[in-house]
């Protein structure tokens, strides 16, 4: 609990124009779904790529559909976050997605 309450934390006071996260208790992952202002910018799996860059590893929500794509965002496997790395990580991912500014 103290992991997930951790990310959430991070997420909210630091993108809070980017991600919203979602309510669902999904056992070790996360969902934060994009804003409307991040959906402007890029998708889930451009972000994604971006991310991978600078060696943080999500996944695009977009992927886990059956069909067709609802809605866009970030899924974060956090089973082995250090609570005390949540902050740096999602400060650098915040860094990371803001430099990019309009869809491709």
């Amino acid at each position: 609990a103290a992991r997930r309450a951790a990310l959430i934390d991070a997420i909210t006071t630091l993108m809070p124009d980017d991600l919203t996260v979602s309510s669902a208790a999904t056992g070790l992952h996360l969902v934060a779904f994009f804003t409307e202002q991040m959906r402007g910018r890029m998708s889930d799996t451009q972000a994604v790529k971006l991310l991978l860059q600078d060696g943080i590893h999500v996944q695009p929500l977009s992927q886990n559909y059956l069909g067709e794509a609802t809605r866009e965002g970030l899924v974060f496997g956090y089973g082995r976050l250090d609570t005390r790395d949540a902050y740096r990580l999602i400060s650098k991912m915040a860094a990371c997605l803001r430099s990019k500014t309009s869809r491709e």
